[in-house]
């Protein structure tokens, strides 16, 4: 169980991390502000949550290796996990939410070799100076505070998915063809929302 709880808030970490990464990122390189959060509510962008847990989980694989083996091991296993991730997301709700086409030596657009290596040095700063960090922070929660905060914090992540779900279909929904838009989940997560909260989800069908 402890485990399992060490693992969640590095998901939780991971995924805020991630969104303060693309949010700094998009303003260096677009100059402008642009929301990078994969759910609706609270800053999380879930793909690198998971990458965080799928490194922490194979750090024995790499523990006490070169730079260069921690960097292929990273590059490699976090770009299937952001091709994975994109082609579950255009098979569930028909999106995605990035293209790298443009870029050289993509794959099906879904991953590309300069964010591989953006992965490689990643992993490579999150093994040696990140987690030992984290590890410690969590471990030195208070254990009465500790299983409250993971329960809310549980709570609160599976009603984000939930709304963020239902709230894309929707917009979905509107996007093909005419349909009430009376609902309570159309007025407040209209379209002009949902276009500042993902920019960059693009429609495959």
């Amino acid at each position: 169980m402890a485990k399992l709880n060490k693992l969640f808030w590095l998901f939780i970490i991971g995924s805020v991390f991630g969104f303060v990464l693309e949010t700094v990122f998009c303003f260096l390189v677009n100059g402008r502000l642009e929301c990078r959060s994969s759910l609706i509510f609270g800053p999380f962008n879930i793909i690198y949550g998971l990458a965080m847990v799928m490194l922490y989980l194979g750090k024995y694989l790499v523990a006490h290796r070169k730079l260069r083996t921690i960097f292929l091991f990273g590059a490699i296993t976090s770009t299937i996990l952001e091709y994975v991730v994109s082609i579950v997301q255009e098979m569930l709700i028909g999106s995605v939410s990035w293209d790298y086409s443009s870029q050289p030596f993509n794959i099906d657009g879904r991953v590309s070799l300069l964010f591989s290596v953006f992965w490689g040095i990643l992993t490579i700063i999150w093994y040696l100076f990140v987690l030992p960090f984290l590890e410690k922070t969590i471990d030195h929660l208070s254990q009465k505070i500790k299983p409250v905060l993971t329960k809310l914090f549980i709570l609160f992540l599976v009603l984000d998915l939930l709304i963020s779900g239902l709230a894309v279909v929707k917009w979905h929904i509107r996007q093909v063809g005419p349909t009430s838009k009376n609902t309570t989940i159309d007025k407040i997560l209209n379209d002009t929302l949902m276009e500042k909260i993902y920019p960059n989800m693009i429609w495959k069908d």
